[in-house]
């Protein structure tokens, strides 16, 4: 499941705390699934390899370790380049086990995308990176079954969100 998203720097720091929420509302509807959370927060951490914090990085740092998600995000280069400089305001965040399927995260510095945002470009495997646990899961965690994924719908899923 992606969910490509974007929230106008222009608006109340309250707004996006709001809007947040609706988008936690859809990831825990799709928790039994593996999840990306991809798009324009408009928000700024180091975190993810910005110089610096602000408010609306806090408030996202804190609501993705709530949604039990991770960033994908990796190195320092700007995500959105304009005359005034360049920012990392496009972020990637993804359910853990999806995390660790996800290869060769970057950013797309030298191709032109008619945008001051550039592309971000990374692949998906069908192997975990990590090798697989032998012992039984602890709890009610969330799972998923490979044989069960949609490839095809997950990756124009994928395709959309990058648009």
């Amino acid at each position: 499941m992606a969910i490509a998203t974007y929230f106008s720097p222009n608006r109340r720091l309250v707004d996006f705390e709001g809007w947040l929420e609706d988008v936690g509302t859809v990831v825990a509807r799709n928790r039994s699934r593996p999840v990306l959370v991809l798009g324009d927060f408009n928000a700024k951490s180091t975190a993810w390899g910005s110089p610096s914090t602000c408010a609306r990085g806090e408030t996202l740092e804190e609501w993705a370790i709530t949604q039990g998600l991770v960033i994908l995000n990796r190195g320092s280069v700007h995500t959105c380049v304009r005359q005034q400089g360049g920012s990392i305001v496009d972020l990637t965040f993804a359910t853990p086990a999806l995390a660790r399927r996800v290869r060769d995260w970057r950013v797309l510095e030298r191709v032109e995308t008619l945008s001051d945002h550039r592309y971000i470009r990374f692949s998906v495997s069908t192997r975990n990176s990590e090798p697989p646990s032998l012992e039984p899961p602890v709890g009610d965690c969330p799972r998923w079954a490979l044989r069960k994924l949609d490839r095809e719908l997950f990756r124009e899923a994928l395709i959309v969100a990058t648009w």
